[in-house]
């Protein structure tokens, strides 16, 4: 039964998070974790915690692996 509260409760339109910051690059996309850039996607490339990723064979899996470690941390942290 709490389970199924917690998953209503993260449906509720309320909750939603609008995301708007007119400073921001255009065409881009910033994933953070509290203050601090986890992810940033861009025209340019990508950039893990501010660093740009080399482009290479490794590449995708590199940002997988940070894209997987920022929703691990946000589910960690998600208060119900």
């Amino acid at each position: 039964m709490k389970k199924k509260r917690a998953l209503a409760a993260s449906r509720n339109p309320d909750n939603m998070y609008t995301i708007h910051d007119p400073g921001a690059e255009p065409l881009s996309i910033t994933l953070n974790t509290g203050t601090e850039e986890h992810l940033k996607i861009t025209q340019t490339g990508f950039y893990v915690r501010g660093i740009p990723v080399k482009q290479d064979d490794r590449e995708a899996e590199t940002v997988y692996n940070a894209f997987k470690e920022f929703l691990t941390y946000h589910a960690l942290t998600r208060s119900y």
